[in-house]
C-alpha cells in the first residue's frame, strides 16, 4: 500500500512540477538559511552507515554538502554512488521504495552525467556531479567530503527542493546498500544577549555637585525651612 502511494505521489509530481522535456538545471539563489540531513538506516543487511548534511550556502546561492559515510561492506566493491531519490524511505526501510533519482528537469539516465557541466545532470545525481566513492578516497573505511552544489534548493515548494526526499547509497553493481530520509535540522537556539549590569555613578553625590550637602536631615531642605529656623540651625552649628 505504501509503495503504491509513493508511486502515485511521484507520478503526480512528475506531471505537475517537472517540465515535459529535458532542461538544464538553473542556478538557485535566495535559499533560506536552513539545514537538512539524511542518516542511513541501522540495517542488519549492511554495515554501511553515515549521514549527509545539506545547508544553504551563506550567500543563498545553492547549498553546501557535507558527506560522511563509514564501514563500507567488504562483500561489495565500488565505485560507490549516492543520489537523492524522489520518494521517501518507508517505515520498513525498503530502499527500493524510494523509486528513481530526483530528476525534475527530465535529464534521464541515457547520457552519463558530465561533471564538467553539472547543470546537465540529474539534479539528485550527487556522486555523478561531485565524484564517486572509490578505494582511493576511502581512508580507514571512512569517506568524507565537502562541496557546493548550485542547483539544489532549501525552499519548500521550489522545483529543486529536496528536503522531503531521500538519500540512497549504491554499490558498484548498483545494489542499493542503504538509504535514509532527509529531515530538517532545528536551528541552534541563539544565546540571549546578556543584560548589561548598571554601573554606579562615578560620584557618590548628586549630579552637578562635588561635595555632600551642607545640612543633613530637616536642615538640608532649605527651600521648605523658615528664616527663623535657618538662623537657629546656624547658631547651633557654630556654638
Amino acid at each position: 500500500m505504501f509503495l503504491a502511494v509513493n508511486l502515485l505521489v511521484a507520478l503526480l509530481l512528475t506531471l505537475t512540477i517537472a517540465p515535459s522535456h529535458a532542461q538544464d538545471a538553473p542556478e538557485v539563489d535566495g535559499n533560506p538559511n536552513l539545514t537538512y540531513n539524511a542518516r542511513l538506516g541501522n540495517k542488519d543487511t549492511t554495515t554501511l552507515r553515515g549521514v549527509l548534511t545539506i545547508t544553504a550556502a551563506p550567500d543563498g546561492v545553492g547549498v553546501e554538502v557535507h558527506v560522511d559515510f563509514w564501514d563500507f561492506p567488504t562483500e561489495y566493491s565500488g565505485p560507490y554512488a549516492y543520489h537523492i531519490h524522489k520518494a521517501r524511505v518507508p517505515d520498513d526501510g525498503n530502499c527500493t521504495a524510494t523509486l528513481g533519482h530526483f530528476d525534475p528537469y527530465n535529464r534521464g539516465m541515457t547520457t552519463k552525467c558530465d561533471d564538467s557541466a553539472p547543470e546537465t545532470c540529474q539534479l539528485g545525481d550527487l556522486s555523478g556531479k561531485h565524484g564517486y566513492i572509490t578505494a582511493a578516497n576511502i581512508t580507514g573505511n571512512h569517506y568524507r567530503c565537502n562541496y557546493t552544489d548550485d542547483y539544489l534548493s532549501t525552499k519548500r515548494g521550489d522545483t529543486a527542493f529536496f528536503g522531503n526526499l531521500s538519500l540512497v547509497v549504491h554499490a558498484g553493481n548498483d545494489t542499493r546498500l542503504n538509504c535514509g530520509n532527509f529531515n530538517s535540522v532545528p536551528a541552534s537556539t541563539p544565546t540571549p544577549a546578556s543584560t548589561p549590569t548598571q554601573q554606579p555613578s562615578a560620584s557618590l553625590y548628586p549630579v552637578g555637585t562635588s561635595s555632600p550637602p551642607l545640612f543633613i536631615g530637616a536642615a538640608s531642605s532649605l527651600g521648605r525651612t523658615s528664616p527663623a529656623a535657618m538662623l537657629m540651625a546656624l547658631a547651633a552649628f557654630f556654638l
